[in-house]
């Protein structure tokens, strides 16, 4: 019998490929070349490795003009209102993924930027992790620590996009709060 948040967990998963099909797009349009490091099987994630550590590989390497970076991609309905000071927009994600995005530009050398897919905006978002973390705010998600950044941090485009419908949330902080402007 397939329950409930198996579905969830699929369809996010599929969102989450799809977002990361798009940001690849725009990043080749963009004049990069890429290594999509996500899509490597080895029957786990992609990790770099050591004799006694594992870290997880953000999804892309990339290249322009004899530079490399790494782009983590995230694909999100839109983002959340916080209420309280400071009032912003904002995105989210668990702390140990951003604690893994300084460890793998720590050991490689290579710098680390976040981009974000909002569906419900069209837009895409990206930014390097270290012009990031000024704002960046701590909370704890049922009982789970998480890094907050505010959507006005990153750079914005609008992108083609054909994702066909929005995540549902499944954090009970998330309501619906309308969509943040473009």
């Amino acid at each position: 019998m397939v329950m409930k948040q198996d579905l969830i967990a699929e369809e996010k998963e599929r969102l989450g490929r799809e977002g990361e099909e798009v940001a690849r797009e725009w990043l080749k349009q963009e004049g990069y070349l890429i290594l999509p490091a996500s899509l490597i099987e080895v029957g786990k994630a992609p990790a770099l490795e050591g004799q006694s550590n594992r870290i997880i590989l953000p999804d892309t390497l990339t290249w322009k003009q004899k530079q490399a970076g790494w782009v983590e991609i995230k694909t999100k309905s839109h983002a959340t209102l916080h209420l309280k000071p400071p009032k912003r927009w904002e995105h989210g994600l668990p702390l140990h993924h951003w604690e893994a995005y300084f460890k793998i530009q720590e050991e490689t050398g290579i710098p680390v930027s976040l981009a974000i897919i909002e569906i419900e905006t069209g837009l895409l978002l990206i930014e390097q992790i270290n012009n990031l973390k000024v704002n960046k705010r701590g909370f704890y998600m049922e009982g789970n620590p998480h890094i907050f950044l505010a959507r006005d941090d990153f750079q914005w485009f609008t992108i083609d996009l054909t994702i066909p419908r929005p995540i549902q949330p499944v954090a009970k902080r998330t309501i619906h709060q309308g969509i943040a402007p473009k």
